[in-house]
């Protein structure tokens, strides 16, 4: 889940914008406080509430980023980042999956191999197989 982690937020700084939308496709933000709970309490300060459809702007380099992450990987959070200048989605899962969308494919495959470029023959393996 690491290693996933490092390549996701590897992709987002290929990728040229400073911010990411972030949109939930699920009821709530965050479906088990307790499981996330450091997420809830970021988002009762930013004042984002649990069952707000609203989408979100975030840096991409914002801690809000990795908190999202731990809890889809949770299956606690369902949520797709949208980064609308490049014209790509990526969608993690709560199975360790990583859904990337693109409406520039080319690039999009030319991104995500510079981005591979960064891991050993490993980690790719670990995170194509979710060995870790």
């Amino acid at each position: 889940m690491e290693t996933l982690k490092c390549f996701i937020n590897q992709l987002f700084q290929y990728l040229p914008e400073d911010y990411c939308l972030i949109r939930n496709y699920g009821t709530d933000w965050i479906v088990d406080k307790e499981l996330s709970l450091e997420l809830y309490e970021q988002f009762n300060e930013q004042g984002i509430l649990n069952n707000s459809k609203q989408l979100l702007s975030i840096k991409k380099d914002d801690r809000l980023i990795s908190l999202l992450l731990d809890s889809v990987f949770k299956y606690n959070s369902f949520v797709q980042f949208i980064f609308k200048e490049s014209g790509v989605i990526v969608s993690p899962s709560d199975h360790l999956d990583l859904f990337i969308s693109g409406s520039k494919l080319l690039e999009v495959k030319d991104v995500l191999n510079n981005c591979l470029n960064n891991f050993s023959k490993r980690e790719v393996l670990e995170i194509i197989l979710d060995l870790d």
